[in-house]
């Protein structure tokens, strides 16, 4: 479950939030669970919304910088010989 996406979108970040003076940084209140051991970091995707109670969470997906040269290329309407 911790190696799924979802769980990693939800749990992004956590680390830098106290809840609550008596728990560590990032503890969930919800599950009553300790948190995750290291930061989680997103590589394909980026945070661009995150509601003031964090029950909103809006993620877009980071763009490639040769992913228009690609599709380009692979559907070009020349030619080919």
């Amino acid at each position: 479950m911790r190696n799924s996406l979802m769980f990693k979108m939800c749990y992004y970040r956590t680390h830098e939030v106290m809840l609550h003076p008596s728990y560590p940084m990032g503890f969930d209140l919800v599950r009553n669970a300790a948190p995750y051991p290291t930061p989680i970091t997103l590589d394909h995707f980026e945070e661009v919304f995150t509601s003031s109670r964090w029950i909103v969470r809006i993620y877009k997906v980071k763009d490639e910088p040769n992913r228009h040269k690609a599709i380009k290329s692979r559907y070009s309407l020349e030619k080919s010989n």
